[in-house]
Parts: C-alpha cells; sequence; structure tokens
C-alpha cells in the first residue's frame, strides 16, 4: 500500500510540474522586426515539444529579460554553423518562445 501511495503522489506532483523537454536544432536564419523589437531564430527543424501554431521559428519577447542575449547566442550559432539545445516555454506571436538555449558543436 505504501508502494502505491508514493506512486500516487509522485504521479500528482508530475502534473503539477511538468517536465520540459530540449530538443537539438540547425538554426538557418536570424532577424528581428523594427516595428515591434521582437527577434528570431529561423530553424530547420520544427520544435516538436511546442504547442504553438509555428514551430520552426524562436520568437524572443523584447520585454523579457535575457530577450537581447539569447538572440545572441542565436546569430552565433546561425553564423557559426552550430546547433542549438532549446528548452521551449510557451509561446510568443504563436512561435515557441524558449526558457533557454545554448549552443553546441
Amino acid at each position: 500500500m505504501k508502494i502505491i501511495n508514493t506512486l500516487i503522489f509522485c504521479a500528482s506532483v508530475a502534473s503539477v510540474y511538468p517536465s520540459m523537454a530540449t530538443e537539438i536544432v540547425t538554426p538557418i536564419g536570424a532577424g528581428c522586426d523594427t516595428e515591434d523589437g521582437t527577434c528570431y531564430v529561423i530553424l530547420r527543424e520544427n520544435l516538436v515539444s511546442s504547442n504553438c501554431q509555428y514551430k520552426n521559428q524562436l520568437r524572443l519577447d523584447p520585454n523579457k529579460k535575457g530577450s537581447k542575449s539569447q538572440y545572441s547566442t542565436g546569430l552565433a550559432a546561425f553564423m557559426g554553423g552550430k546547433k542549438l539545445v532549446v528548452e521551449v516555454n510557451g509561446c510568443h506571436q504563436n512561435h515557441p518562445a524558449p526558457s533557454f538555449f545554448y549552443v553546441i558543436d
């Protein structure tokens, strides 16, 4: 009975705190919108873990801390022919909004 109670507890915690998935993607472009300041990184692959309408572009909310640094990271990966490890956290303008991402070989 103790094992069953433990399993039920773990399942309830997992449903409250869903795990985020990381994905490896290839940037094929980067830019910024001069109208609203949103920067983006265009991806070769779709982000399958995203629930957003569009899945092949990371959109960076200019009102969030770290967006400028994230854009610099995405641009560096694109210019250097590197890949990104990405964790998505919601959507911005119907595109995946990253929680974090970093450059890998």
